[in-house]
């Protein structure tokens, strides 16, 4: 006995004409359910009678329709358990994920609703907003067809919607999540990699310039040698084409305040209290290195010497390099939502 939320998998343990015997887990804040109920209540989603073109289209009639974006995910979420390389389905699990997001809110408690943490069993993740109004889809479906390398605009399309419509949302301003900004800094690194002429360039260059800025920041408070370095050079580069290029004066303006900012206020030196081994014989593991940068907007390498009581010794001691960033016989069902099990 019990009841079956929408669109929420169960088992299939018995058929006996048009009823059927189902099982649901305990999930959430619902309890485990039994019971037979009518099967026009239910989709057998592995029955390998259904092709995976049906289920590819039953999913496609929903988001059509902006309906049942959790339904839509199990269908597709079958189809890419049976081939985990169709690039049309993930494109439409992507989908199911916004729409879902679009309508999703917190409950007066703060925890997500239910049709969120259901869709979590069908492969669609919600990631929160900053100001706790809402949620974005986290793009998964939409990395996974980059990962599928499509056509070229295929490919476009599915970068722009992980950069313009999914999660985490993270404020190049004010990143504040060391984890987000690094991914969404490589998002767009190889969004501009691969589409130089996209339409997007500029502002998607000014984007990055600021969380490279924001990362070089943190690096040089934590005293990362090479990750400042990396962080910092990065930035220059980006902004200085955004001043290269763009005919728009603020965006000319914002970029070139960025590239004073990171050759004048940040520090000239990092400290770092890692060890130093020399080229001719081991150094103490209490010698500090200190990272000199020039001030220079392109091409600059940074090199480290090694200090033993403020003195610095002739020649360098190392180089740093530059910081790169890139059950067998039981059946799975999902209910349509058209019934209850008794």
């Amino acid at each position: 006995m019990g009841r079956v939320a929408a669109s929420a998998p169960v088992t299939l343990v018995e058929r006996n004409g048009s009823r059927v015997l189902v099982s649901a887990p305990a999930w959430g804040g619902s309890p485990a359910a039994r019971g037979w109920a009518d099967s026009s209540a239910f989709f057998v989603l592995d029955d390998l009678r259904e092709p995976i073109d049906r289920l590819v289209g039953n999913a496609r009639l929903l988001l059509d329709a902006n309906d049942r974006p959790v339904l839509a995910a199990a269908y597709l979420h079958e189809v890419t358990r049976r081939d985990a390389s169709h690039v049309e389905a993930w494109k439409l699990l992507g989908r199911a994920g916004e729409l879902l997001a679009r309508s999703a809110r917190p409950g007066e408690d703060g925890r997500p609703p239910a049709s969120a943490v259901l869709a979590q069993v069908w492969g669609v993740t919600l990631v929160p907003k900053r100001d706790g109004s809402g949620y974005q889809y986290d793009g998964a479906a939409y990395r996974r067809v980059i990962a599928l390398a499509p056509p070229a605009e295929a490919a476009e399309r599915a970068r722009l919607r992980l950069l313009s419509a999914c999660g985490p949302v993270v404020d190049p301003q004010a990143p504040g999540d060391v984890a987000a900004a690094s991914r969404r800094e490589r998002d767009l690194a190889e969004f501009l990699a691969s589409f130089p002429a996209s339409s997007r360039r500029v502002p998607f260059l000014l984007e990055r310039a600021r969380l490279l800025s924001w990362l070089a920041e943190g690096a040089a408070r934590r005293g990362d040698v090479e990750s400042f370095a990396g962080y910092r050079d990065g930035a220059i580069e980006v902004a200085s084409e955004v001043t290269a290029t763009t005919p728009d004066a603020a965006r000319r303006r914002a970029a070139d305040r960025l590239v004073a900012r990171l050759t004048k206020s940040l520090p000239r030196k990092v400290v770092s209290d890692k060890p130093v081994v020399a080229a001719s014989r081991p150094r103490s593991a209490s010698l500090r290195t200190a990272a000199c940068f020039s001030s220079s907007a392109r091409g600059s390498r940074p090199t480290a010497s090694a200090f033993r009581n403020g003195t610095s010794s002739a020649t360098p001691r190392a180089r740093i390099g530059r910081f790169s960033s890139i059950g067998p016989t039981r059946r799975r069902a999902s209910w349509t939502g058209t019934g209850s099990s008794r």
